[in-house]
C-alpha cells in the first residue's frame, strides 16, 4: 500500500512540475522575435488565412467588440496555468485547442478503427467547438488568434522588448490609418504596433503609402536606430 501511495504521490508531483525547458525555449524565441512566429511560422495561423481568403461570408471588419480579446487571458490563466497545475487535465490542449482535433484527431480516427471505437464525449465536444471556431474564422480573419490563443498572448508579453520590431518613423507618419485597414488582428494602428496583441506579421508595412514609408521592420539593438524609433505605448 505504501508503495502504491508513493507511486501515486510521485505521479501527482510529476503532473504539477513546471515545464522549465518548454518555458525557457519559448522565452528565448520571444526575446528575439516577440510574437512574430505567429505571423510567419504558425501552421494554424496559415490555416486561418487560407480559410478566410476562400470564405464566401468573410468580413473585413471585426464583428466583436475589442474587449473580447481578453477571453484569451482567461484561457491562459484557467486552461494553461490553473487546470494543469491542479493535475486535472491538460486543459487547453484537451478541451479547447482546435489544431490537434483538425490536423491529428480527425485524420487518425479516419484511418484507425480502434480509435473510432474509443472516442467519447470529450472528442465530440472538441469536434463541435472546432467546427464553430472554423466557421467564425471564415467570418473574421485570424479570429482564433484574436480571441482564444494563449501562446500568442505569452509571446506578446515580449513584444515591447524583443529584438525584432515593427518600426515607426513618427516624422513620416500622417496617421492616415492605411496600415490599420490591413491589420489581420484588427488592431488600432499605428497606436498598437508592437502591442501585446500584435503578431508582427508586417502586413501594415506595404499598406503604408509609398511616398511616406513610415513603417519598416527589422532587429533593433537600441532604443533609437538612425531615424527610426520604437513606438512607445
Amino acid at each position: 500500500r505504501s508503495t502504491l501511495s508513493s507511486s501515486s504521490a510521485a505521479s501527482d508531483v510529476y503532473k504539477r512540475q513546471i515545464p522549465y525547458y518548454a518555458l525557457g525555449s519559448l522565452a528565448a524565441v520571444a526575446v528575439f522575435f516577440g510574437s512574430a512566429s505567429c505571423g510567419y511560422v504558425c501552421p494554424f495561423g496559415f490555416f486561418q488565412e487560407i480559410l478566410h481568403s476562400i470564405s464566401p461570408w468573410k468580413s473585413d471588419r471585426s464583428t466583436l467588440p475589442g474587449r473580447f480579446r481578453y477571453i484569451k487571458w482567461g484561457v491562459l490563466i484557467v486552461l494553461v496555468i490553473i487546470v494543469p497545475a491542479l493535475g486535472i487535465a491538460q486543459g487547453f490542449c484537451a478541451w479547447l485547442c482546435p489544431s490537434g482535433t483538425i490536423f491529428a484527431g480527425l485524420p487518425l480516427i479516419g484511418v484507425n478503427e480502434g480509435l473510432r471505437a474509443s472516442i467519447g464525449i470529450t472528442f465530440y465536444w472538441k469536434l463541435a467547438l472546432s467546427t464553430l471556431i472554423v466557421l467564425y474564422i471564415m467570418r473574421e480573419k485570424r479570429a482564433f488568434c484574436r480571441y482564444l490563443c494563449p501562446l500568442g498572448l505569452m509571446l506578446g508579453f515580449f513584444n515591447k522588448i524583443s529584438l525584432y520590431q515593427i518600426k515607426l518613423d513618427k516624422n513620416k507618419c500622417t496617421n492616415c490609418k492605411a496600415c490599420q485597414k490591413s491589420c489581420p488582428m484588427g488592431l488600432e494602428l499605428p497606436k498598437e504596433i508592437n502591442s501585446i496583441d500584435c503578431i508582427k506579421c508586417g502586413d501594415c508595412i506595404p499598406a503604408c503609402p509609398s511616398k511616406f514609408n513610415a513603417l519598416s521592420k527589422g532587429f533593433v539593438l537600441s532604443e533609437k536606430s538612425e531615424s527610426f524609433e520604437k513606438l512607445n505605448l
